[in-house]
């Protein structure tokens, strides 16, 4: 096996092939431009001479009439004449001028350097054949396998197949370069155009490259293998009473490819190999075909290959064979018995534990239960295998696991882990590239992916493409062939084989969706992939070439094994509703002694409530009639989806436009094809549902609007759509109960949002800003009262809609609810609609936190209780809110407004001003200038909807006016009234206009710039801030920090940080080695104190004054890169406490209040006055 992978035989191919220099004018001796007094002194009478032409007429035929034509261009007005003296070899004679002769000698100079040049190529191709011949077979006699019986048998038909692949491929370079020379002879050796020598250089270099030396042998492998196989008089089978096998191979090896043909050469009727994606299937069977014969087929969802019935292997999805034997039990049961040798199922990539191929190894141990006898065998493949997936087969006596030590051919040098810069790393490692050789870099998300490409590109002017799951097979296949450089999530690690792959990056991360039951949430985490994970990584090297690893995390991190099983971490409503069909019919909770791992029981609960939630199940768990039609419909995905076209079929009359839009949702995986979407399919009032009708309908009516130049980024997409609405228009047809219902469209969003409220009302948001919270934030808005705490969420809309930034809808739904690690506090929506209150039909009950004068104000003034359709109660400190969706949010909104109030005091009070003389001095200097409280009116109108207004009242003071809830107006006041205070300390208040400059230090420092470029240079991308936090020092975290709130939000780094850091590069610890002993908390105030022995202690930072600061969006910026950040606040200022259970030790961070910030410019010769500020790096 060893022998017959697709791997370069040696390194010759690093070897360039050398080039002929083409001679200089001088050499030849161009004397064609005489001057003028040469010419007068041409005689008139012409004369004659003799010349020999190569002698190698195969390469280089001259035609007489051809040198005659650009002779007589020379000089036309002067008659010369050619004569052939002989033919073997060619002798010419030439009657003619003395210019005439001068070019005749060039001409023949010419050729015999293009047949030299022609000749020294051929001899280069020869050498390299001839060295990679003997290489090939030199490693294929150190396999440890060759050294036996059948190895001597397999090395005799090697080298007779040698001998014969050479000789043939050195005759197809020969007549590829001479065809190339003959073609060069007029414009070259003759005509002298061009760079007629560089040009036959390039040909064969370029030859070269095409024709690899492992293509060359490519032939002489497959006949290798047909021989040694018909040779051979032992076959490669399972024992009789072996049902099921083990396969561990290393990655690589053939095990799906190779296998598969030895078990249809040992006659097997069917051999069904699975695999986890779609190009897999055609990539794989295609190169079957290409190097054993036409012995293949493949079947994806909604598409075959033409001959997947006739061939005896078949390659599939793992998804069409779980399909296969969860609901065609009893076919196979009868195919098994008519057939003569029986069926081979044969699950590949067993390591990645889908849920489907979970699902496909339950099915198969299930149908185990019958006796088979004999006719069904069961291979469990894979380069890594957990034991629990031995552990479902092992019980059986026909099990006998296969464990096979094999390796790559080609040596894989694995590198020590580190944290040196990625970027780096590929600009050293692309200089030692040679013939295009591809590096490969493994990220954990698609962000990542497009963000790596970007700062690639920005800071080293390198180009690099992505590799990820939405792109279409072609594109993928393209680019693996065509391009050097690639960063890709987890989609390389297994469907693609690089031809050229050299390097491999792995930054050891991997992206994993995990279902919280409590929550009913699934939360993409950040996770180091397991072992197997990175084994599988590995595995892509050492297949064509050598290859280079460079593992750039931590060699201690904790790992696992093998992956989760995802049917352990995911939302399994789907899984349940599909089991309970005909002919398994078992929940979940039952059929899960068949999976190797068993689900969670709150996993399983929670799917068992979302099935009675909608409607699909009684009490007892039996179906409902519902739940039996919708079990008779094509499966559309999910089953909120396949709900969403139930309900348009039998209620609202709008099921052909579900249908429709249904199609292209269950092929799309993210939102991502909204960014190409051309703007003509937009619903902006819509949102994206609507938006994909219009693109289905306009695809349907012209047909050839789906090759428009504005729509190839997304044809793909597209064609799979088309492809699944041909699958369910006729699995639906087949059915007659829906096929009149399913062609009937309505076409508008009123209607049709109905039927997809039907299978999405939990996904139903309202926006924060029209309930007193926080602008571009929705909340979850239907969730019952017992579920409010676990299940509230906060979420923001996915940058991917046709929905504008700009527009933020009072409601929407949302077909994907997504949290992600790398985003802190909220999830993100994506597949958005538009809602209108009047559309939300289901019933909602509301809570609404109040103050006890809030409650008051409610009971004196009860409008709303008599209203039909909402029903109003109190409970202690909450507004209960019951009744019809649309009804409740007006409802609530009425609630919310009527609780507003406007409240009004005076800044500061009478007493105030005669208590404090520095108060009434730096009053005055306030209200020159009063926009310095702009940022705090900001804040409060963003984050709580509440309007501040102030008004001047001379001599010494302004009238505050706030409207907003009671509970609001207490920290207002109280934030003014901090303000006083502050304005009572101060000794020297200046504005920002003050005419006093700033002084910058007299001497010019190198390493005290240094240190302020790390805070103020905003070239600084995440490429840098990441290594600089990958440094694992406690102020190279720091530094990161200030840089983000000094280049990012344009905050002022002020002080001690300023002082002891930057200016001194002061490092002190305290003598307690326990970085848990170097935080405090102030008993008063409760605000973290860093200890006095530890050096710099803290960052302090003035908000900017001319922009409102999101703390929140900051606060998610510090948690992308991953630090761990504690929330403090009092009335002027943030405190944050960074790295408390991280072994560099914790730091504080101030962010002062912009307005409470002019009161600290004190001035003093340690640390108050100095400062730095973005882009100031000197």
């Amino acid at each position: 096996q060893a022998s017959l992978q697709d791997e370069r035989t040696s390194p010759i191919l690093e070897r360039k092939p050398a080039s002929f220099k083409a001679p200089s004018s001088s050499q030849i001796g161009d004397n064609t431009n005489t001057t003028a007094k040469e010419d007068k002194a041409i005689q008139a009478k012409a004369f004659s001479g003799e010349y020999d032409l190569p002698s190698r007429t195969d390469l280089v035929s001259v035609k007489p009439q051809d040198v005659y034509a650009h002779l007589n261009e020379i000089r036309g007005d002067e008659p010369i004449e050619i004569g052939v003296i002989q033919n073997t070899p060619p002798r010419w004679r030439l009657d003619g001028h003395k210019m005439h002769h001068g070019e005749m000698k060039n001409i023949v100079k010419r050729l015999h350097a293009l047949v030299h040049c022609t000749v020294h190529q051929q001899e280069i191709f020869a050498h390299d054949i001839e060295f990679a011949t003997d290489k090939f077979l030199t490693n294929i006699s150190k396999c440890k396998s060759m050294k036996t019986e059948r190895g001597d048998v397999y090395l005799k038909i090697v080298q007779k197949l040698l001998q014969d692949n050479e000789k043939e491929a050195k005759e197809q370079f020969n007549r590829a370069v001479s065809y190339k020379c003959h073609s060069l002879v007029v414009k070259g050796g003759i005509k002298n155009e061009d760079d007629w020598c560089n040009e036959l250089n390039q040909y064969a270099k370029d030859y070269f490259q095409e024709h690899a030396v492992e293509q060359t042998f490519q032939h002489m492998k497959i006949d290798t293998f047909r021989i040694f196989i018909k040779q051979s008089k032992e076959k490669w089978k399972c024992e009789k009473n072996d049902a099921q096998v083990d396969q561990v191979l290393a990655t690589g090896s053939g095990k799906s490819s190779l296998v598969p043909a030895l078990l249809a050469g040992a006659g097997y009727d069917r051999i069904m190999v699975t695999q986890p994606r779609r190009l897999a299937c055609t990539a794989i069977s295609t190169r079957v075909n290409t190097t054993i014969g036409q012995i293949s087929g493949w079947a994806v969802a909604g598409a075959r290959s033409k001959n997947n019935e006739t061939t005896s292997i078949i390659y599939l999805t793992d998804g069409l064979l779980k399909e296969l034997l969860q609901y065609c039990e009893e076919r196979l049961l009868d195919d098994f018995a008519s057939s003569t040798q029986g069926t081979v199922f044969f699950i590949d990539e067993v390591h990645e534990r889908s849920i489907n191929i979970d699902l496909c190894l339950a099915l198969l141990a299930r149908l185990l239960r019958y006796d088979l006898k004999g006719k069904v065998k069961i291979i469990l493949s894979s380069a890594t295998l957990d034991e629990s997936v031995e552990r479902l087969f092992s019980e059986s006596k026909d099990y006998f696991p296969l464990k096979i030590e094999s390796k790559l051919r080609y040596e894989i040098k694995i590198y020590p882990n580190s944290n040196v810069n990625m970027f780096d790393l590929i600009e050293r490692l692309l200089e030692k590239c040679q013939n295009n050789e591809q590096i490969l870099c493994f990220v954990k998300s698609n962000s990542e992916v497009t963000q790596s490409i970007t700062l690639l590109k920005t800071l080293k002017n390198i180009n690099a493409f992505p590799l990820v799951e939405f792109q279409s097979p072609i594109l993928q296949q393209r680019l693996v062939a065509e391009e050097q450089i690639f960063f890709s999530t987890t989609v390389a690690q297994t469907s693609l084989t690089f031809p050229r792959l050299k390097y491999l990056i792995d930054t050891g991360m991997i992206n994993m969706s995990i279902y919280d039951p409590y929550r009913d949430t699934t939360v993409l985490e950040g996770l180091p992939a397991s072992e197997a994970t990175l084994k599988q990584r590995k595995g892509r090297l050492g297949r064509t070439q050598s290859g280079e690893y460079f593992p750039l995390y931590k060699s201690n991190t904790k790992r696992t094994h093998f992956p989760t099983p995802q049917i352990c971490q995911s939302e399994l409503s789907d899984v349940d509703f599909s089991l309970r069909k005909p002919p398994v019919k078992q929940n979940l909770s039952d059929f899960k002694r068949w999976l190797p791992n068993q689900p969670d029981k709150k996993i399983i609960d929670r799917a068992n409530e979302k099935l009675k939630h909608l409607g699909l199940i009684n009490d007892h768990g039996m179906f409902t009639k519902k739940g039996e039609e919708i079990a008779q419909l094509p499966d559309f995905g999910t089953l909120p989806l396949t709900t969403s076209v139930y309900a348009a079929l039998t209620k609202y009359k709008c099921g052909r436009d579900v249908i429709l839009i249904a199609s292209l949702l269950s092929t799309l995986n993210t939102s991502a094809i909204f960014q190409k979407l051309p703007a003509r399919y937009h619903r902006l009032d819509e949102g994206d549902y609507m938006s994909l009708l219009v693109l289905m309908n306009d695809l349907i009516n012209q047909t050839t609007s789906i090759n428009s130049s504005d729509m190839t980024d997304i044809q793909h997409n597209l064609r799979r759509a088309l492809c699944r609405l041909r699958v369910l228009e006729s699995s639906i047809n087949r059915g007659k109960v829906w096929h009149k219902e399913s062609q009937i469209s309505n076409g508008q969003w009123s209607v049709i949002t109905q039927a997809f409220l039907d299978g999405y009302w939990e996904n139903v948001y309202v926006s924060l800003s029209e309930l007193q919270g926080r602008n571009r934030q929705y909340d979850r808005y239907n969730i019952s009262l017992e579920d409010n705490d676990s299940r509230k969420q906060t979420a923001i809309l996915h940058k991917s809609t046709t929905i504008p930034d700009d527009s933020y809808p009072l409601l929407i739904f949302a077909k994907d609810t997504l949290c992600s690690t790398a985003v802190r506090s909220t999830c993100v929506l994506s597949f958005l609609g538009i809602l209108k209150p009047e559309w939300l039909h289901g019933t909602v009950e509301r809570p609404l936190n109040v103050t006890t004068s809030e409650m008051k104000t409610f009971q004196s003034s009860r409008k709303l209780s008599n209203n039909g359709n909402v029903k109003c109660s109190t409970n202690d400190d909450q507004i209960l809110i019951k009744g019809h969706g649309g009804d409740v949010l007006q409802a609530e909104q009425k609630i919310r407004q009527q609780l507003m109030k406007t409240y009004e005091f005076i800044f500061p009070d009478a007493e105030d001003l005669t208590k404090h003389p520095k108060l009434k001095a730096n009053i005055i200097i306030v209200l020159r200038d009063l926009s310095i409280l702009l940022p705090m009116i900001w804040r409060w109108s963003n984050e709580k909807q509440a309007k501040i207004k102030l008004e001047k009242q001379p001599p010494s003071s302004c009238k505050v006016i706030a409207q907003c809830r009671e509970q609001d107006y207490r920290l207002i006041y109280a934030e003014f009234h901090s303000f006083v205070y502050w304005l009572t300390q101060c000794d020297s208040m200046q504005l920002k206009n003050s005419t006093r400059k700033p002084q910058l230090l007299t001497s010019r420092d190198p390493d005290i710039e240094r240190r302020i470029n790390r805070i103020t240079d905003t070239s600084l991308t995440w490429a840098h801030l990441k290594q600089a936090i990958n440094d694992n020092s406690r102020e190279s975290r720091m530094d990161v920090v200030a840089w983000i709130a000094v280049c990012n939000y344009g905050c002022l780094l002020q002080g001690s940080y300023v002082r002891d850091r930057i200016v001194q590069n002061h490092i002190k610890r305290p003598k307690n080695p326990n970085p848990r002993t170097w935080v405090t908390f102030n008993q008063q105030i409760g605000l973290p104190q860093i200890v006095p022995d530890l050096v710099p202690a803290d960052i302090d930072c003035h908000l900017p004054s001319g922009t409102y600061f999101d703390a929140q969006r900051f606060l998610d910026e510090m948690h992308r890169y991953e630090f761990e950040v504690e929330v403090f606040r009092n009335h002027w200022r943030y405190v944050l406490l960074f790295d408390r259970n991280v072994p560099t030790g914790p730091f504080t961070m101030n962010l002062i209040e912009p307005h409470v910030a002019l009161t600290h410019n004190r001035l003093d010769f340690d640390g108050n006055s100095l400062y730095v500020e973005r882009k100031k790096t000197k």
